[in-house]
């Protein structure tokens, strides 16, 4: 399926190659992110780093050799799965989207679906392009485009059964998603004026704009 309003990188521009499988169609998706981790789920350093996670939704194991994770259209292949991580079918994996690009091996006794692996890229909270890519480094297997919307703390946000992008604010890093709501808010993203603690032995009512 050709999506001709994401944006492309320059070199599949002059090809004419573009392929984006829907969620539907995807046999990996990024079924939850949080962009936002406050207090939800920390890494090995006892971080709250962001997170991504990516569900099997197959009958067979995938193998995420050669797959890649990005924040940038315009590059594809920016962040390589590390060679020993599998994923079975209807199972989920959680990687860190924390900047520090690194990766512990697992042994075989070690079956958290959290695993010790950092991106080379973070999440930003005002929305941005984030996709998985298939091992060609051409085809998006799933993602969010041309920018996921506006995160807030300790809020995931992700698929629900019918493949719909919806918000969390009961996060679950390695299982099922629960519940899920498309809106949430009111998100204030700019405050113009600060008045200050008001008096409440003079001031009974306090209007409130943003």
């Amino acid at each position: 399926m050709i999506l001709p309003s994401l944006p492309r990188p320059a070199a599949l521009l002059a090809c004419g190659v573009f392929l984006w499988s829907s969620a539907s169609m995807a046999q990996l998706r990024i079924s939850e992110f949080q962009a936002d981790n406050l207090d939800d789920l920390e890494d090995e350093d006892g971080q709250t780093s962001d997170w991504i996670e990516i569900h099997n939704t197959g009958t067979e194991e995938v193998s995420l050799k050669d797959w890649f994770l990005t924040d940038n259209a315009d590059n594809l292949s920016k962040w390589a799965f590390p060679d020993d991580l599998k994923l079975a079918p209807d199972a989920y994996l959680v990687v860190f989207a924390s900047e520090k690009n690194k990766h512990t091996k697992q042994s075989i006794f070690q079956r958290s679906p959290i695993k010790m692996t950092h991106t080379n890229f973070r999440l930003a909270l005002e929305g941005e392009f984030l996709a998985l890519v298939r091992p060609d480094g051409e085809t998006i297997e799933h993602g969010f485009a041309p920018a996921y919307p506006t995160q807030v703390g300790n809020t995931s946000y992700g698929l629900n059964a019918e493949g719909e992008e919806v918000y969390y604010t009961e996060v679950t890093p390695g299982e099922a998603n629960l519940g899920g709501a498309s809106t949430i808010g009111p998100i204030i993203e700019e405050v113009t004026n600060l008045t200050g603690m008001p008096n409440l032995d003079e001031t009974l009512e306090v209007a409130i704009a943003a």
